[in-house]
């Protein structure tokens, strides 16, 4: 994933460049796959699909599109929630003893996140 910084016409958005190796040579672009003052993307796998969220900086939010073969898109921004204020954040697994106790008001008990 790349974000295309151009300015005129305006972009600003992320795209997909695909190669046989991690040095290339690249393909052509896709098409963008968010809207414009979008970057960065994250990608990870959710019940068999690819999920990538990424920063909506002017608009104050997370933005996210899930995809199987790297050319339908499907915008999930709907179905995610982020804390107030991320930014460019990494999604990991953790072990719910490990994040109960750092979650306000749930205790160490948690609460099934």
């Amino acid at each position: 994933m790349i974000k295309n910084e151009t300015l005129k016409p305006l972009e600003k958005n992320l795209r997909i460049a695909q190669a046989g190796s991690l040095t290339g040579p690249f393909t052509e672009l896709s098409p963008a796959f968010t809207d414009h003052y979008c970057e960065g993307p994250t990608a990870l796998r959710v019940d068999g699909d690819w999920v990538v969220y990424f920063d909506c900086y002017t608009k104050s939010h997370y933005g996210a599109m899930r995809w199987r073969d790297l050319k339908h898109w499907e915008d999930v921004t709907s179905k995610i929630v982020f804390p107030a204020g991320a930014r460019h954040g990494t999604i990991i697994r953790l072990p719910q003893n490990v994040i109960a106790p750092l979650m306000p008001g749930r205790g160490a008990a948690g609460n099934g996140m």
